[in-house]
């Protein structure tokens, strides 16, 4: 019975040897069963403003290129979703036809947008509605204006934003973006100014929420904010950008009181800020303003010194950030968010200014009314979403081309479990008291909402959300998810 078992074993092993040494020969037959094609043209239509390479430049493929016919189907699917996210266009599809046996024409149509646009402003000037609410829906907490938008400039994808606003905050923003300085479509610039004064000030954060003064008189804080970035682009899912940026802060000695905060800048009544930064950027989402399904992430690393008139600290800074993105079945789906960010500790202290974590930009939900600052946080968000309406081609009271105009429209159920948590080692007890109980504390919030998606770019988000502290919040959010 042995050696039937080792004859046995030693003829499936010759077998096993022979299929492996053999195996680089096998793909002549399936090869065979495969079908390929060469791209003949790629026609586009409908670009009546948009020059050819823009488009162009989105499509994973290229003219006389020989592709698998499985694979340029799955090539066409994201070269669309690659043009809707240049946001220049309504509608686009990517599509091909086999003109005679083997060679293919690529058709590429877009329903471009109104690109020139005198948008106005009316927003809130605190950081959430539930903020506002607890100011008591004061209008003069509002910020209001015009920002003028010459989108696609020149035909280019060239962005001309001019923004002029009033109001709590007045504000003169100007923004350049040109994303194609050579013929090859890799390398760009993006510059921006702007000047912002406001006669109100959070000085100081205690008891988890921001202290507010104002003099109704004096202006306390002008802030003149430049950015200057180099752009590229090394293929169609992979940006970077190297930037320079340069603030100048005043405040009014008010303050700088000790009555207010002597920390708010580094010292005295100025601070000038200077970072050199690195962002990488890849991009695999169908939408990145409202993601169903693919993944992206970033990374930022920056350098640079904070200086007053008698000091100056070193700064380091990191942040990383990914989402996921899944269909799980039909019309259900999953999302996933992770951030990182942090910085170094420098002598004698980050001032307040320059101190800011969770609560602001980023945030658990579940606590939009609360501020936690640090030198470092994580975030973690997951998303369950339902389509209650999906891609839904509304009809809108607008012709375009003497044509009646319809939008992409949907409707999302989202459910949500959001952690967070701040390292803050600057304020501790007692040489700062402020008794911000949410600091390296693991901050829990989930919840529930609608989320309202219009032209694929314009979200409204209605969300409830309960926190571990027992509070439960209502927020509405004209901002694009995660």
């Amino acid at each position: 019975m042995t050696r039937v078992f080792s004859k046995y074993f030693s003829i499936r092993l010759i077998t096993l040897l022979l299929i492996t040494l053999l195996s680089p020969l096998a793909p002549k037959t399936f090869a065979q069963e495969k079908h390929y094609v060469m791209i003949d043209s790629i026609s586009i239509e409908g670009n009546n403003h948009t020059k050819a390479f823009v488009i162009e430049r989105e499509l994973l493929f290229k003219k006389t290129e020989i592709y698998e016919v499985g694979e340029l189907a799955e090539m066409t699917k994201n070269s669309r979703n690659m043009i809707l996210n240049t946001n220049l266009y309504i509608l686009a599809d990517v599509t091909w036809i086999e003109i005679k046996p083997n060679h293919v024409i690529v058709f590429a149509k877009v329903i471009e947008k109104w690109y020139v646009w005198p948008v106005p402003i009316l927003k809130l000037a605190d950081r959430n509605f539930k903020q506002w609410a607890e100011k008591d829906y004061k209008l003069n907490r509002t910020e209001y204006g015009v920002r003028l938008n010459t989108n696609n400039f020149r035909g280019r994808n060239e962005t001309l934003r001019v923004t002029l606003i009033g109001g709590y905050t007045k504000n003169i923003t100007v923004q350049y973006l040109i994303p194609f300085l050579d013929k090859t479509g890799k390398v760009g610039l993006d510059l921006s100014s702007s000047y912002r004064i406001n006669k109100e000030i959070w000085y100081l954060t205690r008891n988890n929420e921001l202290q507010f003064y104002q003099n109704f008189k004096d202006i306390l804080i002008r802030r003149f904010e430049n950015n200057f970035a180099l752009t590229t682009r090394r293929n169609n899912y992979i940006t970077e950008r190297f930037e320079l940026e340069y603030n100048l802060i005043k405040i009014r000695d008010t303050v700088n009181s000790p009555n207010l905060n002597p920390n708010f800048l580094l010292a005295g009544l100025k601070q000038q800020e200077f970072f050199v930064r690195h962002v990488f950027h890849y991009e695999r989402r169908d939408n990145k303003f409202y993601p169903l399904n693919g993944y992206y992430f970033r990374n930022e690393l920056g350098v640079g010194s904070i200086n007053s008139d008698t000091s100056n600290v070193e700064m380091l800074r990191e942040s990383f950030e990914f989402g996921l993105y899944k269909r799980l079945y039909k019309k259900l789906y999953l999302s996933a968010y992770g951030k990182f960010k942090g910085s170094n500790e420098p002598f004698p202290y980050i001032p307040y200014n320059n101190f800011k974590a969770l609560g602001y930009t980023d945030h658990v939900r579940g606590y939009e009314q609360y501020v936690i600052d640090g030198h470092a946080f994580v975030l973690a968000k997951i998303n369950l979403k339902f389509a209650l309406i999906h891609q839904y081609m509304l009809k809108v009271p607008i012709k375009l081309n003497k044509k009646t105009l319809r939008v992409p429209f949907g409707i999302y159920l989202n459910g949500y479990c959001d952690y967070g948590k701040v390292w803050n080692n600057q304020w501790k007890a007692p040489t700062y008291n402020y008794n911000n109980t949410l600091i390296r504390q693991d901050l829990i919030g989930y919840g529930g909402g609608l989320d309202f998606v219009l032209m694929n770019d314009k979200v409204l988000k209605l969300e409830y959300s309960l926190n571990k502290i027992g509070e439960g919040n209502f927020n509405m959010n004209l901002v694009k998810t995660f």
